[in-house]
């Protein structure tokens, strides 16, 4: 197997850091080797892979500690708004961030429906998944909300 290595480009006079920068460099591209083993479908380049890990790492929660309330306001004044204020979903969340099945709450945000973000859904829905940040339906007989997090 032949790697492109986009190694971690740090300059330190401390050598424990080069170490530390090191070893996790090379934890991921041990763990690149495992995912490649493990999939059957053609999968990721490795600086994907590393991009991957970085947004799943980024976007995950610990609830014990509650959010500040700066870091709320940050987290909400990112998102492009519509002209009557409600949020507009720009992109989809990574695979992995989708189905982590860990802080996705669904939340009554907009005041105009939005189109439901599952493949082959044409309803429209004013719930929105608070980490993924896109609209889903969620219905008593259809919870595209569920299909969305639990299906890859």
């Amino acid at each position: 197997m032949v790697f492109i290595f986009y190694r971690i480009k740090t300059r330190s006079k401390k050598w424990y850091k080069r170490i530390l920068y090191h070893f996790t460099d090379l934890s991921l591209v041990n763990a690149f080797v495992l995912f490649k083993e493990a999939k059957d479908k053609p999968s990721m380049p490795l600086f994907q892979f590393k991009l991957s890990v970085a947004l799943s790492l980024m976007y995950c929660e610990d609830l014990s500690e509650p959010l500040s309330r700066a870091a709320i306001q940050l987290a909400t004044a990112s998102l492009r708004k519509a002209a009557n204020g409600d949020p507009i979903s720009v992109a989809d969340p990574e695979e992995a961030v989708r189905l982590d099945g860990y802080g996705h709450f669904p939340e009554v945000i907009a005041q105009q429906q939005r189109r439901c973000k599952v493949a082959g859904c044409l309803q429209r829905s004013v719930v929105w998944c608070s980490k993924c940040q896109v609209y889903l339906c969620l219905k008593r007989d259809r919870n595209c909300f569920l299909k969305y997090h639990t299906a890859p």
